[in-house]
């Protein structure tokens, strides 16, 4: 968690706060990271979510 808690904010992002909670016997870890930015392009800029994963994989084996 610390890899991405560092790739965060070189992203721009700035730690917040960090805490535990727990759902049935599993402990969740939850960061908060806060960013200024105008608009939610800008605060995502640089960071590949899930769905841009998906497309680029997906278009990977497409190419074959």
């Amino acid at each position: 968690m610390v890899d991405a808690g560092n790739y965060m904010s070189d992203k721009g992002w700035t730690f917040v706060q960090a805490y535990t909670s727990v759902y049935g016997s599993q402990a969740i870890v939850h960061w908060i990271f806060y960013k200024e930015a105008t608009t939610p392009n800008e605060a995502v800029k640089g960071i590949m979510t899930k769905d841009e994963y998906n497309k680029t994989k997906n278009n990977d084996r497409n190419s074959i």
